[in-house]
């Protein structure tokens, strides 16, 4: 078996006490997941290598009250017996407590090298969209337009004619970008010269500028949209969290999450409902005497550690008979409680 033993446990009361120690740490591995240990001080004294006497002074000693303990629940001791009946047999007082930082810590752990992995996959497949795009967007910007220049000798005979082209370049990739593609402009006249300058454009690159203009006052308006939906999804987020601290920070990381390139519109609206969901679970599934959620990790860390990739069991909703069913029962078990309550008083019905 496993059992996780903390650091803290040699700077309290039982610093130094060596048997205590070994003993403690002895059931602690062998305790179940509830935290009892069904066994005899002989099993733990040959497991450990003690005296049975030592043994069970060292148990004596974890069942006694401590006034220095960190925790004061049942005034301190560590063990309790299971039965009152026989001497052997104990259950770990504060067995839920550290079980639950234990599982806490361990999550965490897994939910950090996942969300390392994801992080480090998004970051490959960003890098490549960016290289396809900057391609894509430097063969666009050279292929644009083409100003060709004919210069023609009207002194000569017209089937005597001279022509030189002139190929230029007149968008780059960044004003494609920030600005969309310009419209063809004519090249002035020149005054010192017979040649006649022509600027010539093609009829597909003129549709693909308004295609282009289209494409991206669309993209604009889509993206302002997402963003006005995420938005919401934050405020329903940190509407349900118990934990609105830090606020600021939520917003930052769930921003980063659900307006990432890489996710699509219907991935990120499962990741939405996955998130509320499990969210509504574990908060009603949280102890209700801890009414301010102490262990209920922060909105930041939970967010931060994947917690909605926690499994948890979802009850699943009663049917239209079911709820008829149980009505009835209780109306039945009511009625027979009130005539039984009429027979003690001697009221007839």
């Amino acid at each position: 078996m496993y059992g996780k033993i903390f650091k803290s446990v040699f700077e309290g009361t039982m610093r130094g006490k060596r048997d205590v120690l070994l003993v403690w740490m002895n059931l602690i591995v062998n305790a179940d997941k509830d935290g009892y240990i069904d066994r005899t001080f002989r099993v733990i004294a040959d497991e450990t290598g003690m005296p049975l006497d030592d043994v069970k002074n060292a148990i004596l000693e974890l069942e006694s009250p401590d006034t220095d303990s960190r925790s004061q629940e049942l005034d301190g001791r560590r063990l309790e017996r299971m039965d009152g009946h026989r001497n052997w047999g104990w259950r770990i007082v504060n067995h839920s407590k550290y079980s639950a930082i234990k599982n806490e810590e361990d999550r965490r752990e897994q939910n950090r090298i996942a969300q390392a992995k994801l992080r480090a996959k998004i970051a490959s497949n960003s890098k490549q969209a960016s290289a396809s795009v900057s391609k894509i967007s430097q063969a666009s910007a050279e292929s644009a337009y083409v100003a060709v220049a004919v210069a023609v000798d009207e002194k000569e005979d017209k089937k005597e004619t001279h022509s030189r082209p002139m190929v230029e370049l007149v968008q780059g990739e960044k004003n494609q970008q920030n600005q969309g593609l310009q419209e063809n402009e004519k090249s002035p006249e020149s005054p010192k010269s017979d040649i006649e300058y022509t600027t010539y454009s093609n009829p597909a690159n003129k549709d693909l500028t308004e295609n282009h203009d289209m494409t991206k006052n669309d993209s604009k308006s889509e993206e302002t949209k997402k963003r006005q939906k995420v938005a919401e999804w934050f405020l329903k987020y940190i509407s349900i969290h118990p934990k609105k601290t830090k606020r600021f920070i939520v917003e930052q990381i769930w921003f980063e999450m659900f307006l990432n390139p890489s996710l699509s519109d219907q991935d990120a609206q499962d990741l939405y409902t996955k998130i509320i969901t499990t969210l509504r679970v574990q908060k009603d599934k949280h102890p209700r005497d801890d009414t301010n959620y102490t262990y209920f990790p922060a909105a930041d860390a939970w967010l931060r550690d994947g917690r909605w990739m926690d499994e948890v069991e979802t009850k699943q909703p009663e049917t239209l008979q079911e709820q008829a069913d149980r009505m009835k029962k209780k109306m039945e078990e009511d009625e027979a409680q009130r005539k039984e309550i009429y027979a003690k008083v001697g009221i007839q019905r």
